[in-house]
């Protein structure tokens, strides 16, 4: 698919088995052995791509269409982390958070989950900044999972969750800073905190499958995130596009 936004909007794309971009003429990732050392981004942006030179997560396939992702379980060599490329953007997706709009997507399974902590930001991450401003994470709750999103700004911290999770299942999740936080799995959107005024914060994404504590366990095929929010229209065609490629049962 091509990307629905311009390449000044569009700060990664991130894919283990297909153009994200049609004119993206590139490798998607680099193996040592069976283990991912790069991932790389396709957006034209070209901000960052992401590594692990030490062990990474182990190249497979899963889901029902048997698509090639990043599993992860949940070990503290496996998470991915942005390599220093633009030297003007100090190796991180510049300027990713303006005031008010951002987006994130990942299409993942959740393997297993660990007991909740009380600190949010201890608990299993997706992806997370390295300043503790923001972040998807996945989060106990009795014996299911919720995706919490949350940010961090003047106006103190905004999160949205959605309930209900399983292991073993294909998702697409959305993470929305606009107006309000927002998350969405598989098309079903929940609406959270709104913005106070001039809240705002001007972070970057850093990490993939980590939080400050936890490390993710399960299977990421695909992630992409925008400085701004994509409308309605268009992020519905992001979910069916990239919920059909792994196969998830996505809604609205």
């Amino acid at each position: 698919m091509d990307l629905l936004v311009t390449p000044s909007e569009c700060y990664g794309a991130f894919s283990y088995s297909r153009k994200m971009r049609a004119a993206y003429g590139g490798s998607f990732y680099t193996l040592s052995g069976s283990r991912v050392t790069d991932l790389f981004d396709q957006s034209s942006s070209g901000m960052c791509d992401m590594v692990q030179p030490t062990v990474g997560p182990v190249l497979a396939t899963a889901g029902p269409l048997n698509r090639r992702c990043g599993h992860h379980t949940a070990a503290s060599t496996q998470y991915l982390y942005q390599e220093r490329k633009d030297t003007s953007a100090d190796g991180r997706f510049v300027d990713w958070f303006g005031a008010t709009a951002n987006y994130a997507i990942v299409t993942c399974i959740i393997d297993s989950f660990t007991t909740d902590f009380a600190d949010i930001w201890d608990n299993a991450g997706i992806w997370a900044d390295e300043g503790d401003l923001c972040g998807l994470l996945i989060k106990a709750t009795g014996t299911s999972v919720t995706a919490y999103a949350w940010q961090t700004g003047g106006g103190g911290a905004r999160v949205a969750t959605a309930t209900g999770l399983a292991t073993g299942r294909v998702y697409v999740i959305e993470w929305v800073s606009g107006s309000n936080m927002e998350v969405s799995v598989n098309g079903v959107i929940t609406v959270g905190d709104s913005y106070a005024t001039g809240s705002g914060v001007t972070d970057q994404i850093q990490y993939f499958a980590t939080s400050f504590t936890s490390y993710f366990s399960g299977k990421i095929f695909e992630f992409l995130c925008t400085d701004y929010v994509p409308t309605a229209t268009e992020r519905a065609r992001l979910r069916h596009n990239m919920g059909t490629w792994v196969g998830a049962n996505v809604v609205g």
